[in-house]
């Protein structure tokens, strides 16, 4: 059963598992000043807000917009980010990136992505994929979300070009809330393999001896439930609790 499901999940994925505006950066907003702007419930009591970029690739920091790739690192891999072994038992302990970081942030887990993305109120309406400054990636809107003037947003992953927008129309979408996640693909060994193919971020949450939950997306779906070897290189978007 585990081989059958992991085969399904990892079908277009994994090969170890088969798989006219300006051009200046956008300014993000200031999670520190965030309100009910910004915030997404991860259960019925605990609310977060999602860092401003993904992990860069020193560890220790973020990378500068939404739209930006960051590091590949192992599950796990607070400790020792810059780690490209092949070998799972190399990332058997989990140590959260967040660790390392100021600010009190962390990994999610397999429930709260789950919570976000089909539990919280009107969950299948706040997240799509789309492309950002012709990046692909997936667009999570916040819980008490307001559209903004001049622009538009589809619900749903149904191709990657139903939500288009210039770094102007995203900046005003950021302003309001809404979060950006990177189709990076994923790191195996030195070779870093679909970017803008797919996208995949590691959860906090472990499967089995050898293998842990991460949430995959592409143009026409969304799974926060598939798994892979701890040593496969994936993207990391850590959050904060705001309650």
């Amino acid at each position: 059963m585990k081989m059958a499901a992991r085969f399904l999940a990892f079908f277009f994925v994994l090969p170890f598992c088969l798989v006219g505006c300006r051009k200046d950066s956008i300014k993000p907003v200031d999670i520190d000043t965030v309100h009910d702007i910004g915030l997404f419930s991860v259960s019925a009591t605990q609310k977060v807000v999602f860092a401003l970029g993904n992990l860069a690739e020193d560890g220790l920091s973020f990378v500068d917009s939404q739209y930006q790739l960051g590091g590949y690192f192992g599950w796990g891999s607070g400790d020792h980010p810059s780690d490209t072994s092949v070998d799972y038992q190399d990332y058997v302990a989990f140590d959260d990136w967040g660790n390392h970081i100021e600010g009190g942030w962390r990994t999610l887990t397999l429930d709260e992505w789950h919570y976000i993305l089909f539990t919280r109120e009107s969950a299948g309406d706040k997240h799509a994929s789309g492309i950002v400054n012709n990046k692909h990636g997936l667009i999570l809107l916040p819980d008490n979300w307001t559209l903004p003037d001049s622009c538009q947003f589809s619900p749903g992953e149904n191709g990657w070009s139903r939500n288009r927008y210039s770094l102007r129309q995203w900046q005003k979408m950021e302003e309001a809330g809404a979060v950006f996640l990177r189709a990076g693909g994923y790191r195996w060994g030195s070779r870093t393999f679909g970017i803008d193919i797919g996208g995949n971020y590691w959860l906090v949450t472990r499967y089995d001896v050898d293998d842990a939950h991460y949430m995959y997306f592409d143009g026409n779906l969304v799974n926060w439930q598939t798994i892979t070897n701890l040593a496969a290189g994936m993207q990391v978007r850590l959050v904060r609790d705001m309650n």
